[in-house]
């Protein structure tokens, strides 16, 4: 609502321009539950208006400001500076000093967030407020018009087109609403509005949407806060309305407020002082006559149904009313006749004819009457109010409702015309709001609350008295005191009274007790007058009532001293006993010498005064306790030695105890005692193991194994190896007994397993080329007998005869083979099949039943059940059929009987049957019936159906006979029937013939296997018709069928995988012509491939197997391995080479841990050489090396162990002592005695610890020194050092708290000598710099972990006394919380500990993460209290450090670096704490974004406070807050050729660059009065990275160079970081000149000053060209002046070879560099010199400077600053005639236009007296300048990127010339 209504006005920055009423409901449990708020008269005149020194609303500019962070934001809204908005230019203030606009967006997006705005709402809200800025800048021209009055038009729509866009209308309806108004009714009349009228529209249009925003805004806020529920019994309402105002002008605004005021006023009167009067009565209590200003006139004069207010409504539906006729009969009604108005003379107020007054409670107020009637109608013309109902943003519609069906009300209403509809008046809105507003404060019970303004300045800590009379006089507060003072304004009831005063009398018992003893005791505390007793309460004056309270204080004064002493006594009575039993206690735990009982107690000591350090029994407890710890940690020491078998180290703890002073005895020490013999027993035995294994001795080996189980020996090297060695003897006795039963037995398995196994453990005997010469001659036996198998199995007589023949080339007969006996009666079985086969085709062909019927019977014995058997006894049975129906027609034809004749023929026909026999019957028939011609057709046809070779043609003829007989009706004849069977046979006949032909064709077998038994059986083959095609079937049949048989063969052989069975099929198939394309012959081809590899590959694995050749069985297993062959050979060789590999990684380990005399490497070797077998003089070597390494360990071991209790004594906090390290030092004499060398780690480790503890011991003695002496550093340097150790010794507390004393002097004395007045030498600078590095890098330790602080609480303390979360309390103890934590971080006293608390309170509210008042003032306390407690600065630390740990507000985060950057420029740490403190602060620095600068900060200035100390400055409230607006940063300031000026220079957010040019000029002790000219320059530096995107790059001005922008000097280095981020530009600050007048030019008594004058100018000249020289004689002069200042020392150069060698052109201007060679400059800047005197032996470098100093004072431009501009407007002539490209300078002279191309040509000089006015956007930089050849001004429009760089050095020259002139 803030950033919505309020606004910067002349007495307050942040003036609320709206009065509010906010309610907050709650519940019947007091919890909040909602609310609203309800506005007041927005102040909307100062949307369009605002009077010198205001701004408009705070909203505007913090949009703009944001927009310049949101490019894109500022690109849809159009956004730009705040000066190119009309509505915020006309007042001279668009900033207000200490608030930043863009943080201030950021807050109301942010808020609105929070309130549940949506994206869309916002951007809606942000695109009106941006149209109302577009709005105010459209303008109008004069339209003219020869008929009518003027109009106007829009003069620049593609503003209004953008405010149009933002309100979503048609730009050229806006336009037309601005410029008329429609007064028709049924037709669209339009008037024009003059100018004047147009402004008034668009001022109009913007007050009514900004306001109506205004009001959605807080609509929507309410719908947020809404209340669910009744709430009206329970409701704060808080008032907050404007004041009473009176200014040199008021109008209608200023008369609803003090109306309101008025209102207020009486609401106030009747509760203050009405009431009061009534109290006295009602208690019977007499008080003198009282009486109070009544305002009740001047609210009737206001209210009353004549009022004014009515009197301005009626005056409005008056015709032809006006503000004049107004004020005319106001004056006529009142004037003289009511008293509290009042007619202003001229002299009261200006343009009083227009005024008139009332007179209010608090004034008169003279009130202007222009635009009275307009402001209070409050109305738009319908035509605006149609187009923004019309608008396309819902948001907008709804701002403007259509209200034409509500009903009129009487308040607030006028009526315009009779019958039409009343409208709202703003007064009338005004009072009934105000109406409703005291129905709610009359039901309420109020407080109030009076603001008042201590001074018209807006500063702090300045009080006007006058000021503040008139408004408690305005207020009516000394009224209320007036009347106070006469009664008695306290008032108490008398219960109330007798409780709070009975503490004066404790005896009293009730209210008249204690009033008789006031008034009636000696001191009479009641004073006659000041009282007076009511019916009910007691009335006192406020002295009176003083006095009784502070007798009262007294008395409770009295109760507490008492109080105190009794407890005070208890409670030191009771320590008193704690402690006596504390002592008590630890001396019994002391003769007990219970360790854990003397920890307790001890701990308990500390409660004890000075921590019981004074006492001899805590000192003697201490000792022993340490003691004791010693003891445990040997004793420990040396159960862990003895668990983990370590004899090392249990004799060295052995030793240690006994060592011990007096011997450390105990039931532990002897228990290990007795462990260390049964240890070194064991050695020797392991010894022995040793021995008896190299000698591979079986029987020694078993007897040492049994000593060792009956000695419970546990597992070690030595006793592995040993029973790795028996069990491997064991193996190979065993594994050679079990191969030589398999050869005795010829036991394939069992043979290819030992001889495997044999291979695998290495052993190499005559046994094993025996079984392997066995093993290959079974493994062929066995291979041939699956041969056979295969082949029997699958009766393939080639693949049979094959494997038959490879049996008995191995020797296998039918005698001492069963698989040779069966394989040979197959093959006698398959000859007689085939013999069988061919006399079944022969008797086939034959067509002879007995020899059909022999085969068939032979075949079945010997078991052939083919299709050949079922095809002989199918033709048997057709031939049977055949002889019977010849035998029928035979004796048919005997017999001559004609039916038999038929039907003998008919079946013969249907059997197709043929011959002397059919001729015969069918003769006989035809003798036997006078057959017709039809039936003799028949009958010949049928019989004549075989005898031709065509059949198709006989087909033909059955055919035609049969439809012959069909058509003759004969149909059913026996000759028809006969002619029929005879077709149908025919017809099945050709199908198989036709089948036969296909298949010959397409060689398929399985057709003719099929179709070739019916071919027999049909006796087709002897039929003419049939016997070609059966002759070729058949022997296509036969071939195919071969063929078969030899795919068969192959397939069977293919399965066998026997290479001379695959062999026999190829040739067998290629003999029937089977080639590769047959997948059966690919498939045999690959089969015997792989059978020749397998067997090649495993013959020749054999092979090298039986030679030991490694290389050969490598390549053979890889190709087995590729073409995935296995078998035994493969297996065997695997094993071996497996083997082979074990042996070389075992022997290469052995190599290795040879080499490297690792002995647990040889030791695993050694036991891999045992398990393999391996022997020889290698093994035989690493056993002796092993010995040798094993000596060497022991030694060794001696040394860890030694190290060990060393290291454990080193932890003692009484230190150590020489004595302690010569356990250590013989320990590694001894093992170098053993011959380890010097070199091992163990070794060097061991004398590196020497190193240490003598390094120790030197720094316990350094810490004994500096204790001794009480020397500062020495205790500091020692300190560090044992830090750096990590040591823990009782000396380093008592020399940290010798430190904290003697430190809190030493900073105490540099706070007050205030060392930064000393300067330092470079030495001593140096000297700090190397000691800031070292200290940053001891910081960077991790141990330094400010988690780790000795200071720190452990979790359990600062847990104690927390029942709920305990667990999550501990671990949060140092994250960050946003709770209050309830004791210190630190161990603090326990005042340090509520500070403590106080200061995390603080914290919380600074950082946000507690919502609290005043958060500046909080952090003012923090350092305050950091600054005078220096026990505190550490808390304060540790504090924020956790606050800033796992942090999840990016706000709190800022706030919390904040408050660091400002605790390390306040207060340092304790000397203890600064390298906590610094590492969490470069660990920081290490990070990115934000916290990276803030660290980098805080490390530059906590290194300057840990030099110099506590700075003794706590920043103000005004300074804090400016961390709000822009960060702290380091800054490096630079002189113009490069020198660092200042270097990180720390600046705060409220160091001005005119603070930081007051530094700069103290770092260079300037001393000339000129040094004020000197400023800050911004140079831009080129980015190296091609990549990076600018931001501006499609800006007007991106082409254009950025020249060097001077800062002024109330801005903010801070603001200049973040903006360059922003634009992500690189960037250096420059100190140099900034203000060059003509009456400051002249050398100066400073050098420092000439110096840099001299520099600025070099530049000038030289380096950038800036100052044009015309002549090169000129430009060898000046390079031969720079080169002389240059080269002091050097001398300047004497030859033209000299001058090259110094790279002289770069002592060129840069357009005089490259029109001459190095050697033709060289030449003129030798004359040059001698014209100058730069080459004069005794040349004065001063001198020399001035001589260039005042050769570019006597520039033209001298001093100028430079912008590089494009020019934009093309009218009038002067601009025209200008180049788009132009250079604009600023000097003394004023302003100089060039033209921007090569040569700078000069156009134009206009003095600053020619400039009328100025001023630009973000891209644009306009002046009006006044032509003196004209007589009249133009405008010049220029883009620029620095229009506020050219607008502020206009501002600073202006200024420097009107003070150098004495002109104010």
């Amino acid at each position: 609502m803030e950033s919505f209504g309020n606004a910067k006005t002349l007495r307050n920055n942040n003036s609320s321009r709206f009065g509010k009423l906010i309610s907050i409901n709650f519940d019947g449990t007091g919890s909040i539950r909602g609310g609203s708020i309800i506005e007041y008269l927005l102040e909307k005149s100062r949307i369009v208006f605002q009077t010198q020194g205001e701004r408009n609303y705070h909203i505007f500019y913090q949009l703009l400001a944001g927009g310049e962070a949101n490019l894109s934001l500022k690109s849809h809204l159009g956004l730009d500076l705040p000066e190119t908005f009309h509505y915020l230019d006309q007042s001279g203030v668009t900033v207000i000093d200490g608030v930043n606009d863009e943080k201030e967006f950021e807050d109301i997006s942010n808020a609105m967030d929070v309130l549940n705005f949506g994206e869309e709402e916002k951007t809606e809200i942000f695109s009106i407020v941006a149209a109302t800025l577009h709005l105010g800048n459209v303008g109008f021209d004069v339209v003219v018009n020869t008929t009518s009055e003027d109009g106007s038009k829009v003069s620049n729509e593609d503003v209004s087109a953008r405010a149009a866009q933002l309100l979503q209308v048609d730009n050229q309806r806006l336009c037309t609403v601005l410029t008329s108004r429609n007064i028709g009714n049924r037709t669209k009349i339009l008037v024009a509005y003059g100018i004047a009228e147009a402004a008034n529209a668009r001022d109009a249009i913007a007050k009514s949407i900004y306001a109506r925003l205004f009001s959605r805004i807080i609509k929507r806020i309410n719908v947020t806060l809404a209340t669910a529920g009744p709430t009206e019994d329970h409701m704060i309402n808080v008032l907050d309305i404007f004041g009473f105002e009176s200014f040199e002008t008021n109008s209608f605004e200023q008369l609803c407020i003090n109306y309101c005021n008025e209102k207020l006023q009486f609401h106030f009167n009747e509760h203050i002082f009405r009431l009061e009067q009534e109290v006295y009565a009602a208690e019977g209590v007499h008080v003198p006559d009282t009486d109070f200003k009544d305002n009740q006139p001047t609210l009737d004069l206001l209210e009353s149904k004549t009022g004014i207010f009515r009197s301005i409504d009626d005056e409005i539906s008056v015709p032809q009313g006006s503000d004049d006729t107004f004020l005319s009969k106001l004056k006529a009604q009142y004037t003289n006749k009511h008293p509290n108005f009042a007619v202003p003379k001229p002299r009261q107020c200006k343009d009083a004819i227009s005024c008139f007054g009332v007179v209010h409670y608090a004034g008169t107020v003279f009130y202007n009457v222009t635009d009275f009637l307009e402001k209070n109608r409050d109305s738009l013309h319908p035509d605006i109010m149609g187009m923004l109902r019309q608008s396309g943003s819902d948001f907008i519609k709804a701002m403007y409702p259509d209200e034409s069906g509500e009903p009129g009300e009487k308040t607030g209403r006028v009526r315009r015309r009779q019958g039409k509809k009343a409208v709202k008046t703003l007064g009338g809105q005004f009072r009934a709001s105000l109406e409703s507003l005291m129905k709610t404060l009359n039901s309420t019970f109020p407080h109030f609350v009076r603001c008042m303004k201590p001074n018209d300045q807006k500063i702090g800590n300045k009080f006007m008295s006058q000021m503040m009379l008139d408004q408690l006089r305005y207020a009516g507060l000394l009224e209320v005191c007036r009347i106070r003072k006469l009664g008695f304004p306290v008032r108490r009831g008398f219960e109330e009274f007798f409780k709070r005063y009975r503490p004066l009398y404790p005896a009293a018992k009730n209210f008249d007790d204690i009033l008789f003893h006031l008034t009636h005791d000696e001191d009479n505390k009641l004073k006659p007058g000041q009282w007076a007793k009511g019916h009910s309460k007691m009335f006192m004056k406020n002295e009176q009532a003083a006095e009784l309270d502070q007798a009262r204080e007294e008395a409770f004064i009295a109760v507490a001293r008492k109080c105190q002493r009794i407890i005070r006594g208890f409670i030191w009575r009771t320590k008193y006993r704690i402690w006596r039993n504390t002592l008590t206690l630890l001396a019994q735990a002391k003769q007990d010498r219970k360790l854990e009982a003397l920890e307790h107690w001890l701990l308990m000591s500390e409660e004890l005064p000075h921590k019981g350090a004074h006492l001899p029994l805590v000192k003697q407890s201490r000792a022993l306790m340490q003691r004791l710890k010693e003891e445990k940690e040997i004793e420990e020491m040396m159960v862990q030695a003895a668990k983990a078998n370590d004899i090392q180290q249990l004799r060295s703890a052995v030793a240690a105890a006994a060592n011990m002073n007096p011997p450390l005895e105990s039931p532990v020490v002897a228990e290990m005692k007795e462990v260390l013999v049964k240890m070194e027993k064991e050695e020797a035995l392991k010894l022995e193991l040793v021995h008896a294994a190299g000698a591979r001795d079986r029987a020694k080996l078993e007897e040492l194994l049994i000593q060792a189980e009956d000695m419970g020996m546990e597992d070690c090297e030595e006793l592995r190896q040993a029973q790795a060695l028996k069990q491997r003897l064991d193996e190979e006795e065993e594994v050679l007994a079990a191969l030589r039963a398999a050869i005795q037995a010829r036991d394939l398995t069992q043979l290819s397993a030992y001889l495997s196994k044999c291979s695998e453990m290495g052993l190499n005997v005559p046994e094993i080329e025996e079984g392997r010469r066995l093993q290959q001659s079974l493994q062929a036996e066995a291979s041939a007998r699956s041969a056979i198998s295969t082949a029997a199995a699958a009766l393939d007589l080639v693949t049979l005869e094959a494997a038959l023949e490879k049996a008995m080339a191995l020797g296998l007969t039918a005698d001492n083979c069963a698989e040779v006996a069966q394989g040979r009666q197959t093959v006698i079985n398959l000859n007689e099949m085939k013999t069988t086969k061919v006399e079944l085709a022969a008797a086939s062909e034959s067509r002879d039943r007995a020899a059909l019927e022999v085969a068939i019977d032979k075949g079945e014995k010997l078991g052939m059940t083919g299709s050949e058997i079922a095809t002989a006894r199918r033709l048997m049975e057709a031939l049977a059929q055949e002889e019977a129906c010849i035998r029928r027609l035979e004796e048919a034809t005997k017999n001559g009987d004609v039916d038999a004749l038929t039907d003998a023929l008919s079946q013969a026909a249907s059997l197709g049957i043929t011959g002397p026999a059919v001729d015969a019957a069918n003769a006989k028939a035809a003798e036997k019936g006078s057959a017709s011609a039809l039936t003799v057709q028949l009958q010949q046809a049928a019989s004549g159906a075989y005898a031709t070779s065509d059949a198709n043609a006989s087909l033909q003829e059955l055919r035609n006979a049969i439809v012959e007989a069909e058509k003759s009706g004969q149909g059913g004849t026996p000759e028809a029937i006969t002619a029929k069977a005879a077709r149908d046979r025919l017809l099945e006949d050709i199908s198989i013939a036709q089948g036969l032909e296909q298949a010959i064709v397409t060689q398929n077998f399985e057709t003719l296997s099929r179709l070739m038994p019916k071919l027999q059986e049909r006796s087709m083959p002897h039929k003419p018709a049939f016997r070609d095609i059966s002759a070729r079937a058949n022997e296509t049949y036969e071939r195919l069928h071969d063929k078969h048989m030899a795919l068969s063969a192959l397939r069977v052989a293919t399965l066998a995988k026997d290479p001379a069975s695959l062999e026999a099929a190829i040739a067998q198939a290629q003999d029937c012509g089977v080639t590769a394309v047959d997948y059966e012959m690919e498939d045999a081809m690959l089969a015997l491939e792989a059978a020749k590899n397998y067997s090649r590959i495993n013959d020749g694995l054999s092979d090298a197997v039986a030679a030991s050749d490694f290389d050969t069985m490598r390549q053979l297993l890889e190709e087995a391995d590729r073409l995935e062959i296995d078998g035994d050979g493969v297996l065997l060789a695997r094993v071996i080479m497996e083997r082979e590999r074990s042996v070389a990684e075992t022997m290469e380990a052995l190599r290795k841990g040879s080499e490297e005399r690792d002995l647990q490497k040889l030791n695993e070797a050694l036991e891999s050489t045992i398990a393999l077998g391996l022997t020889g003089p290698q093994i035989t070597a690493a056993h002796e090396l092993r010995d040798k390494l094993t000596i060497e360990e022991n030694a060794q071991g001696g040394v860890i162990a030694a190290m060990r209790t060393m290291e454990l004594k080193a932890q003692s906090p009484g230190g150590i002592s020489p004595g302690d390290i010569q356990p250590l030092v013989e320990a590694i004499s001894e093992a170098k005695a053993n011959g380890v060398p010097d070199d091992t780690s163990k070794m060097r480790a061991g004398r590196d610890l020497v190193v240490q503890m003598e390094k120790q011991i030197q720094v316990q003695n350094e810490l004994d020194s500096a204790l001794r002496s009480k020397n500062r550093n020495a205790l500091k340097d020692a300190l560090d050092k044992a830090e750096d150790m990590e040591l823990q010794l009782a000396s380093q507390d008592e020399v940290k708290q010798m430190l904290k004393e003697l430190d809190a002097q030493y900073r105490a004395q540099q706070e007050e000598e205030d060392l930064d007045t000393i300067p330092l030498d470079e030495a001593e600078a140096e000297r700090l710099k190397q000691e800031r590095l070292e200290r940053q890098r001891r910081a960077a330790n991790p141990k330094f972990n400010f988690r780790n602080f000795n200071g720190l609480r452990s979790p359990d303390d600062f847990a104690r006394g927390v029942v709920l979360n305990k667990k999550k309390v501990k671990e949060g103890m140092l994250k960050w919380q946003n709770t209050l934590i309830s004791k210190s971080l630190l161990e603090l006293d326990t005042n340090m500990q509520k500070l403590a608390v106080q200061v995390h309170k603080a914290l919380l509210g600074y950082m946000g993460d507690k919502q609290m008042s005043f958060p500046a003032t909080l952090a003012q306390d923090i350092l305050q209290k950091g600054l005078e407690n220096i026990p505190l600065r550490n808390e304060i630390y540790c504090q924020v450090m956790k606050q800033l740990s796992s942090n999840p507000k990016p706000e709190s985060i800022a706030k919390g670096w904040q408050m660091m950057c400002m605790c390390v420029s306040t207060f340092p740490p304790t000397i203890d704490f600064e390298n906590y403190l610094l590492n969490f602060i470069l660990k920081k620095v290490e990070s990115r974004g934000a916290v990276k600068n803030y660290a980098k900060y805080c490390l530059r200035a906590l290194e300057g406070m840990l030099t110099s100390g506590a700075s003794g400055f706590v920043p103000s409230v005004e300074e804090i807050q400016a961390y709000k607006e822009r960060p702290p940063i380091l800054a490096t300031v630079e002189l113009v050729d490069g020198m660092v000026l200042t270097e990180d220079l720390p600046v705060t957010p409220d160091l001005n660059v005119q603070k930081v040019l007051e530094i700069c000029t103290h770092f260079l002790d300037l001393s000339d009065p000129r040094a004020d000219t000197m400023g800050i320059f911004v140079y831009d530096i080129e980015n190296d990275d091609p990549n990076q995107e600018d931001p501006f790059a499609n800006m007007p001005y991106a082409d254009l160079p950025r020249t060097p922008r001077p800062l002024r000097n109330e801005d903010y280095l801070g603001d200049v970081l973040v903006q360059k981020a922003r634009q992500r530009r690189n960037f250096k600050f420059v100190y140099k000149r900034k203000i060059a007048l003509p009456q400051q030019a002249g050398p100066s008594a400073d050098p420092m000053y000439n110096r840099l004058i001299y520099l600025q100018a070099e530049d000038d000249l030289i380096s950038t060209g800036n100052l044009l020289v015309t002549s090169e004689e000129h430009v060898a002069e000046l390079a031969a002046l720079s080169i002389a200042v240059a080269m002091p020392d050097e001398g300047f150069p004497r030859s033209v070879d000299a001058l090259v060698n110094i790279d002289v052109p770069e002592f060129i201007p840069p357009n005089w560099r490259h029109t001459k060679s190095a050697e033709e400059w060289a030449q003129l800047i030798l004359g040059g010199a001698s014209r100058v005197g730069a080459n004069a032996p005794d040349a004065d470098l001063d001198d020399l400077q001035l001589k260039l100093i005042h050769v570019a004072s006597q520039h033209p431009y001298y001093g100028a600053h430079w912008f590089y501009c494009h020019r934009v407007n093309d009218q009038p002539e002067i601009v025209a005639a200008m180049p788009r490209d132009l250079v604009i300078g600023f000097n003394a002279d004023g302003m100089h236009i060039l033209d921007a191309g090569e040569g700078r040509a000069a156009l134009a000089t206009f003095g600053y007296a020619d400039i009328y006015r100025w001023g630009g956007s973000s891209s644009q930089f306009s002046l009006i300048i006044w032509d003196a050849e004209v007589e009249s001004t133009f405008e010049l429009i220029l883009t620029t990127a620095q229009a506020a760089d050219m607008a502020a050095i206009i501002l600073d020259y202006i200024n420097a010339i009107m003070a150098a002139t004495g002109v104010n």
